[in-house]
Formats: structure tokens, sequence, C-alpha cells
């Protein structure tokens, strides 16, 4: 009986990047959630309105690398997964 290959290093690649990519959008997702809170509503305590701009301008350009890459990333995961599970079917309705 045949066995079905794969390439265990380029999907450990793939799995790595995928996580990586996925922090990258949730951090950057709560720092511009956060940012926004703390323009949008006042602090009694704190006197001085301090909103950079920074975090913000970081947490935008992070999604837009991260995202694309995330979702690229995760299709090439489930093409791989669906070919290997086409190769195993053939190979049991075969044999």
């Amino acid at each position: 009986m045949e066995q079905v290959r794969t390439n265990a290093a380029k999907i450990a690649f793939y799995y790595l990047l995928s996580l990586v990519a996925l922090l990258f959008m949730s951090i950057s997702v709560g720092i511009i959630v956060f940012q926004i809170i703390n323009k949008n509503i006042f602090d009694a305590l704190n006197r001085i309105s301090d909103v950079s701009q920074e975090p913000l301008k970081f947490a935008i350009s992070a999604l837009i690398i991260s995202t694309p890459l995330f979702y690229v990333t995760m299709r090439q995961i489930f093409k791989n997964l669906l070919l290997v599970c086409w190769k195993k079917i053939r190979l049991c309705v075969a044999g």
C-alpha cells in the first residue's frame, strides 16, 4: 500500500507563519481599540489628554501587512490538507 507523502517542514512553516500573522493582527486590533477608547472617553483623573498617533500608525500598518499574509498562509494550509485528504481517500478506494 502506498503512503501519502507530505512535506512536514513546509507545513510547520505555514502554521508558524499563520500564528505570527494572527498574533500581529490581534495585537493591532487591540491597539486600535484602546487608542479609540483613549481618544473618545474622558478621563476625570487625567486632565491632559495625551493621545499619541504613533501606536495607531503602527497598528494600522501591521494590519495592512499581517491580514493578507494570514489569509494567504491559511489558504495554503487548507489547500495542502485537502490535497492530502483526497490522496488518502483515493488510496483507500483503490486499495
